[in-house]
């Protein structure tokens, strides 16, 4: 999908504005970060801004940091780097992973430690909206899909952002960084309510995420068939019902739990976990396939990193 950074109508402009800071972050990045040569990683992870969580590339998708993943660490405000990525690295998910010392930036408690977030490859935003876009990246792929890895994300992007009624401007959930947003006071007050809620839509999204991975034992098959269960439209429509009336400020500092009227997402059936580690040993193959036909068969397969150092 083409970024909201490059739409030229006026309110995207003032999107662009909000978001341009994601094109140079800095954080505290893996041992490669020194390494000028090939593609660079880089964006935000957000709850609230996840501070000290760790952010890496899930070369072999199993939704876990592993020893020789490039890795990075989330600095006070959320933002990760990770530079020295050959074609592939650069083509595989990207994996936020909360640890002991992960704090939420909103309220500075320590976060569940069964929150983890995916993404699409050269993604700006990890947050529960693109593990959702990465979920159905995946499910394509599994399923034998034709589609490029980019074009799949161009597409289950747009369809989240249908899903969660965002309008032109603000219809990439996976560049677009609403707590920045909905905090710019130069920003008109729609601009900012559609933020406000974007992000109160991710909140009440990420404590599924948590519940879910948390009751299905943390796995790689628990964790994908949670994240099926979840229904974005639902959640925005619980929103727009329990927020009607309130004003901006009260919607820009709700939390999670101040929304009630979403429909609770079961906990996956064991049949449907085999199903998706059944879908889990299919995927490998064929996004191994899919990254050599997008890199033309040039991308070096793997990689190393390192530890995130601050």
């Amino acid at each position: 999908m083409t970024h909201v950074t490059e739409r030229k109508t006026a309110s995207k402009l003032a999107t662009m504005a909000l978001l341009a800071p994601l094109a140079g972050l800095t954080a505290c990045t893996s041992s490669s970060s020194s390494d000028t040569s090939g593609a660079t990683a880089s964006g935000v992870v957000y709850d609230g801004y996840l501070q000290n969580a760790r952010v890496c590339v899930d070369v072999n998708l199993n939704k876990q940091c592993d020893d020789g993943e490039p890795i990075s660490a989330t600095d006070a405000d959320g933002k990760f780097s990770i530079a020295g990525l050959n074609e592939d690295q650069a083509l595989r998910p990207l994996l936020a992973v909360v640890g002991a010392g992960t704090t939420d930036a909103d309220n500075g408690n320590a976060v569940d430690p069964n929150l983890k977030f995916s993404a699409p490859p050269k993604s700006e935003a990890v947050s529960a909206l693109s593990t959702i876009v990465q979920s159905r990246v995946e499910t394509a792929l599994a399923s034998g899909s034709s589609e490029t890895i980019s074009q799949l994300k161009q597409k289950f992007s747009t369809q989240l952002a249908t899903d969660l009624g965002l309008p032109s401007g603000f219809d990439d959930p996976l560049s677009y960084d609403p707590i920045a947003a909905k905090n710019d006071e130069s920003a008109s007050d729609a601009d900012r309510l559609i933020a406000a809620k974007t992000h109160l839509v991710n909140k009440v999204l990420s404590r599924q995420v948590a519940t879910l991975n948390g009751n299905t034992g943390g796995t790689t098959a628990g964790f994908n068939a949670s994240i099926k269960k979840l229904n974005a439209q639902d959640v925005r429509n619980a929103v727009e019902n329990d927020t009607s009336g309130l004003a901006l400020a009260d919607i820009a500092t709700a939390v999670a739990e101040q929304v009630t009227s979403e429909a609770q997402p079961a906990v996956p059936s064991q049949q449907e976990i085999q199903q998706a580690e059944q879908e889990q040993q299919t995927l490998k193959n064929n996004y191994d396939k899919a990254v050599e036909e997008e890199t033309g068969g040039t991308g070096a397969t793997g990689g190393t990193g390192g530890s995130g150092t601050s």
